[in-house]
């Protein structure tokens, strides 16, 4: 396989976040293999803080959707112009299915007609600036994010769906970049 250096970054980070998720889908942190695991450093902390959280937490999320989302708009953004539209059309209309609690001031985006929205802009744009927020209510995970214009605060928007509901939207993120890929 010849790829630039670029696309290389790009497919080994789909391939880690494949990695992942079939370790997570086998139950890896209840294998042999990772209780005689060690860790360099600082094992017993890391091996607390997994065991806690498992592989499927909010920071792996987090680290998905920069893969994810992120980096195939910088790393494909000269000559994907139509991958971008396309993707950026079947992610709006998941989230259209699965949002909640949306709040949004910015010009041409209306809050009682969620289509006008572009999540998948905001989407981006919170986790490139960290501005992902997990909390647990009744027993449920849930993911707000939250876009803020820099140069103008007072346009923002705001958005949450259910941590266990992003699965589809990752699904469906890996699947395009690779259909991209393969083309």
């Amino acid at each position: 396989m010849k790829l630039a250096p670029n696309e290389s970054i790009l497919c080994q980070a789909l391939a880690i976040t494949s990695l992942l998720g079939e370790l997570n889908n086998s139950n890896f942190l209840q294998s042999k293999y990772y209780q005689n695991l060690r860790f360099s450093g600082n094992s017993e902390n890391f091996r607390k803080i997994l065991n806690a959280s498992g592989l499927g937490n909010p920071a792996t999320m987090q680290m998905f959707l920069y893969v994810l989302l992120v980096m195939p708009k910088e790393i494909l953004k000269d000559y994907a112009g139509s991958y971008g539209k396309q993707s950026e059309m079947e992610i709006n209309q998941l989230f259209l299915k699965l949002v909640t609690n949306v709040n949004t001031t910015y010009n041409n985006e209306s809050n009682s007609d969620l289509t006008t929205i572009n999540f998948y802009r905001h989407t981006r744009n919170a986790v490139s600036h960290s501005r992902c927020f997990y909390e647990m209510v009744n027993n449920v995970c849930y993911i707000t994010f939250k876009d803020e214009n820099p140069k103008d605060i007072s346009k923002h928007c705001e958005f949450t769906i259910k941590t266990a509901d992003v699965g589809c939207i990752l699904e469906r993120l890996q699947i395009q970049i690779m259909n991209f890929l393969n083309s």
